[in-house]
C-alpha cells in the first residue's frame, strides 16, 4: 500500500515548459551535504517486518525512483506502507533524511560524497548501475567549435558542485585538456538553455529533457560529447544512521531493497510499457524522446556492494575533491553498509531462475 504528499509546483524555464524536467535534473544532478560512519558487516537474514511498519521513501518529481516500482507490481503485499514524497534537490533529499523525516531516497554520486565530507549520518545500502548518463556537452553552431578538443580556451556553462561539473572535467580529460583549459561559467541548470541562445557562452553541459528541447530549437547545434562511459554509472540507494538503528525500518528497508532489484530488472524487460510508463507519462516526453533519452542511460541492473563499487565512486570522489566540490579529501568506504549484500544476490539469483 502506498500514499503520496503531494510535491510542490515546479517553476517553468523561460524558454519552453520544462518545469517538470527542471525539478528532475535539480533533484537528480545537485550535489547535498555531510554523511559518514563506517560500513557494517552483511547480515545473511533481516527479522521479520512488524504490522503497521511504514515505510518514507522520497523519489524526485520525474518519478525515476518510483514508476518503475509502482509500474511494475513489485510492491504489491509489501508488508508494510511505503509513504512517498518528492524532493526537490540532492540537498533536500539529504537534509529530510538527516532530520528524520524520510527513510530512503536515492541519488548519483555527488550527494553522498558532499555528505560525507560534512560529516552526516548518510549510508548507501543499495548500488544499482547504468550504462551512461543523458547529459551532453553542446556547443553553438555559431561558435566554430566541431571537436571536445576545440573548446580550449571557449566558455561553458556548467554548474559547480553538481556531477555536471565533473562531466565536463572528465570529458575534457579524454582529449588531454584540463578543467582550467576552458572558461566555466556557473549557471543553475534552469539557466542553461538561456545562456546558450544568448550566446553568453560558446558551449553548456546540458542534462536530461533540456537537451532534446534545444536539439529541437536549435538542430545545427553542435553535439560533442554524451554521457555514455562517463562518471561512475552507478546510482545510489541512501538511508540513514537513525533509520538503520530501528529494526522494524531496517527490516523493512531489506524487503524494500529486493523488490527494488525486481523493478530495475522489469525496466530492462519491459522496456516498451517502462519508457510509457516513466518518460512519456510521468515525464511528459514524446516516445521518441522518451526511447532516446533510455537509449543514453542504457542498461541497468542491481550489484552487490564490493571493493569495486567502493574504488569506483572513490574516484569521483577524488576528482570531486580537485575541482573544488569539496575542500577535504574522504574515503568512500565509510558511506557503505554492506547488510542487504544477501538480500540483493538473492534476488538477482531468483531472476536468474525465473
Amino acid at each position: 500500500m502506498s500514499t503520496l504528499r503531494s510535491p510542490g509546483r515546479a517553476k517553468r524555464t523561460s524558454r519552453a515548459t520544462v518545469g517538470l524536467l527542471v525539478m528532475t535534473i535539480v533533484a537528480a544532478l545537485t550535489l547535498g551535504a555531510g554523511t559518514g560512519a563506517s560500513a557494517s558487516t552483511p547480515k545473511a537474514k533481516e527479522p521479520a517486518i512488524p504490522e503497521g511498519t511504514t515505510l518514507r521513501v522520497q523519489d524526485t518529481v520525474a518519478g525515476t525512483f518510483r514508476v518503475p516500482l509502482e509500474a511494475s507490481g513489485v510492491l504489491k503485499n509489501a508488508p508494510y506502507t511505503v509513504e512517498w514524497s518528492v524532493g526537490a534537490s540532492g540537498a533536500a533529499e539529504l537534509q529530510a533524511l538527516q532530520a528524520g523525516a524520510i527513510d530512503l531516497t536515492y541519488l548519483s554520486e555527488g550527494p553522498p560524497v558532499q555528505a560525507l565530507a560534512a560529516g552526516q549520518d548518510i549510508k548507501t545500502v543499495g548500488v544499482w548501475t547504468a550504462a551512461g548518463y543523458p547529459l551532453w556537452i553542446v556547443a553553438r553552431p555559431e561558435a566554430g567549435v566541431k571537436k571536445l578538443a576545440d573548446l580550449k580556451g571557449k566558455s561553458v556553462a556548467t554548474s559547480k558542485g553538481t556531477v555536471l561539473e565533473v562531466f565536463l572535467a572528465q570529458a575534457l580529460a579524454d582529449v588531454k585538456l584540463k578543467a582550467a583549459d576552458v572558461n566555466s561559467v556557473n549557471v543553475l541548470p534552469t539557466q542553461v538553455l538561456a545562456a546558450l541562445e544568448s550566446g553568453d557562452v560558446d558551449a553548456a553541459t546540458i542534462p536530461g529533457q533540456l537537451f532534446t528541447t534545444y536539439r529541437k530549437a536549435h538542430p545545427d547545434a553542435v553535439v560533442l560529447r554524451d554521457g555514455k562511459g562517463v562518471l561512475t554509472g552507478q546510482n545510489y540507494l541512501l538511508s540513514s544512521g537513525a533509520a538503520l538503528s530501528n529494526k522494524a525500518t531496517a527490516a523493512a528497508i531489506g524487503d524494500f531493497i529486493q523488490r527494488h532489484v525486481k523493478a530495475v530488472a522489469w525496466s530492462q524487460t519491459d522496456k516498451a510499457d517502462f519508457i510509457q510508463k516513466l518518460y512519456v507519462e510521468a515525464q511528459k516526453t514524446t516516445p521518441e524522446d522518451g526511447k532516446f533519452l533510455d537509449g543514453i542511460t542504457g542498461k541497468q541492473q542491481y550489484v552487490t556492494i564490493d571493493d569495486s563499487v567502493i574504488q569506483t565512486q572513490q574516484q569521483f570522489a577524488d576528482t570531486f575533491f580537485d575541482l573544488g566540490g569539496i575542500t577535504t579529501k574522504v574515503k568512500v568506504k565509510a558511506l557503505y553498509d554492506k547488510r542487504y549484500n544477501a538480500a540483493v544476490q538473492s534476488a538477482i539469483d531468483s531472476l536468474k531462475k525465473s
